[in-house]
């Protein structure tokens, strides 16, 4: 089943369903140590433009790879999304004892960047997954 024409390939490149998935990431993330409670919004506008311009960009560059590429990647990002994920979790945990304002200065963005790096790195992993899962269907059974 392919979507074939003028209609499939805006469809394909169309920024506005991924932005809205990738959106919905970020909300399924706040609230947890991955991300800070008092979030700067530019912060997370950066990560959603980021993760959404990389969805978009590898969906259209890596449609056509095999499905033992797609599930090697797959993995190396979950392997990238869990490291992140926890050092994320790790600067939160360390901030909740009182810390020196020249430690917090430091570990804060460092806490920042790990948790925008952990959802961008959750969003590829699950298009990834999803092409690998989308190249197996649509392969021919022998």
């Amino acid at each position: 089943m392919k979507i074939s024409g003028f209609l499939g390939t805006l469809a394909s490149v169309t920024p506005s369903l991924i932005v809205s998935f990738v959106t919905g990431w970020f909300d399924v993330f706040t609230g947890t140590s991955i991300l800070r409670p008092q979030y700067a919004g530019h912060v997370e506008q950066t990560g959603i433009a980021i993760a959404s311009f990389l969805a978009i960009t590898s969906a259209l560059l890596f449609r056509t790879r095999t499905a033992d590429w797609l599930m090697t990647a797959a993995l190396k990002l979950l392997l990238i999304t869990v490291i992140f994920g926890i050092l994320a979790i790790g600067c939160s945990v360390y901030l909740n004892h009182p810390r020196s304002r020249a430690v917090q200065e430091l570990v804060v963005p460092m806490w920042d960047f790990t948790g925008v790096g952990c959802i961008v790195a959750a969003t590829l992993t699950i298009l990834f997954a999803t092409m690998l899962a989308l190249a197996q269907w649509a392969e021919p059974e022998d």
